[in-house]
Formats: C-alpha cells, structure tokens, sequence
C-alpha cells in the first residue's frame, strides 16, 4: 500500500514526497526479497533522481523476480546509462519478449538502434511504437529523422 501511495504522489507532481514514502518503505524492508513494485519504484528513483545506476541494478536483482518486461526495461536502461549499448539491446529484447506490445520497449530499442547507427532496424522499432502508442509526437518526429538518415527525404516529409 506504501509503495502504491510513493507511486501516486510522485505521479501527482509531489516528487520529493513520493520518494521519500518509497525510500522509507524501502529501508523498512530491505531484507525481503520479491517484491517487485517495490525493486521497481525504488530503482527507477535511484536512477533517475539519485543517479546511482549500481544501486538500482541491486533493487533490481533484490527482486528476484526474472520474468518482468519492466524491470528488463528498467535494467537495459541502467545499462544504456553506462554505454554498454550491447546488453542494454540484450535486456530490451528480452523485455519485448515477455510484453510485445509495450510501446515503451520498442520506444527505447528504437533509440538505441539509431543511437548505435542501425538506421533500419531503428526504422522497424519506432514504427511499432507508433502504432501501439497512438502517435506518440516524440516517436513521429524521430520516424522522420531516421527516415532522413535512410535518405527517405519524401518519407520523412510526410
């Protein structure tokens, strides 16, 4: 219930107050293993407020749980983090595995195809975001710059 409170408040705008709920829930239990929201939501708040990417990735293994395309995701974002761009490929691909139809994966191997120059495979990726995400404006206009990078002028025009 605590960690669902952390989540909503920090949705809600009161960031500071969210994580703060998470992190007591957190240090509480930090001997339970197998709890996945909580790996979750406390790892996304070390990376991305606290910029601790090893603490995250320990949340993340404290969860003990494998077979969640979230934490995939969350854990090839670590890893993207780091500039180890091959296995955060390999934890997308997983993450796409367990949930295919999560626009957010095919969001996030898209970016990592373009940024690793695989303009064609980035191509694939975002397009399948765009048609699960209900024209997301941020996945469009990268269709077009990968389009552009394919020499597709007409294409990315449209």
């Amino acid at each position: 219930m605590l960690v669902r409170l952390g989540v909503l408040l920090r949705a809600s705008g009161m960031i500071a107050k969210g994580a703060d709920k998470i992190m007591q829930l957190q240090h509480k239990s930090a001997t339970t293993n197998g709890d996945l929201q909580l790996a979750l939501a406390t790892g996304a708040i070390m990376q991305e407020f606290k910029r601790d990417v090893d603490g995250a990735l320990y949340r993340y293994k404290m969860a003990n749980i494998y077979e969640s395309s979230a934490l995939w995701n969350n854990v090839a974002l670590c890893f993207a983090s780091r500039k180890k761009l091959v296995g955060a490929v390999s934890c997308l691909s997983r993450a796409k595995y367990l949930n295919p139809f999560d626009w957010r994966i095919s969001f996030n191997l898209g970016l990592l195809h373009l940024h690793l120059g695989q303009y064609a495979s980035s191509f694939h990726y975002l397009k399948a975001a765009a048609a699960t995400s209900d024209g997301y404006p941020l996945v469009i206009s990268l269709i077009a710059s990968v389009l552009e990078s394919l020499k597709d002028v007409q294409g990315a025009a449209k």
